[in-house]
């Protein structure tokens, strides 16, 4: 990425860091991705009460008026590690409707970082009779465990585009 490109990245704060995060389920958008097309999202996760915290990952295409008619999308994920922030996962790549439940937070300082095409998140929201695109990651808690998370969202706009000002759709 050149220096200038850096400078239209939009970065939103969705998720301000939270107790039991993932009860309940965690929900990061409905994100306007109109004039985007790559979405990242940084998860930063805390203390575990037990140690043995898990979560399931889903990421959806969405009708933007609405932030309904969700479309399970395909998506990638890498998991830093904790106490080694320079030592991270490989990336890997999950279908749409494949729910990750390997995601382990037990040591504090623990990073996800899952990437969404928006491309791929356009053409199966087409495909579904739905224009106007957006995206929304929830994850939810698969084993009863309370963790703090944080979320923030980076999109990476679509150049020779004008970027969509607001991103936030609620």
């Amino acid at each position: 990425m050149r220096p200038n490109e850096f400078m239209q990245l939009k970065i939103i704060q969705r998720k301000a860091p939270i107790a039991d995060a993932f009860n309940g389920g965690m929900t990061i958008g409905p994100i306007n991705t109109a004039g985007y097309d790559q979405a990242l999202f940084l998860i930063n996760l805390g203390a575990a009460t037990g140690g043995t915290a898990r979560g399931k990952v889903y990421a959806y295409g969405v009708d933007v008026a609405a932030g309904t008619n969700k479309q399970a999308v395909g998506y990638w994920i890498r998991c830093g590690a904790g106490d080694a922030p320079d030592t991270e996962g490989t990336w890997t790549r999950y279908e749409a409707g494949a729910e990750l439940t390997t995601l382990a937070a037990n040591n504090h300082g623990t990073q996800w970082l899952v990437a969404v095409d928006i491309v791929e998140v356009q053409n199966v929201m087409v495909a579904a009779g739905y224009v106007g695109t957006g995206i929304q990651l929830i994850i939810t808690e698969s084993v009863d465990d309370p963790i703090v998370a944080s979320a923030t969202v980076i999109l990476h706009p679509t150049f020779n585009k004008d970027t969509q000002a607001n991103a936030i759709l609620a």
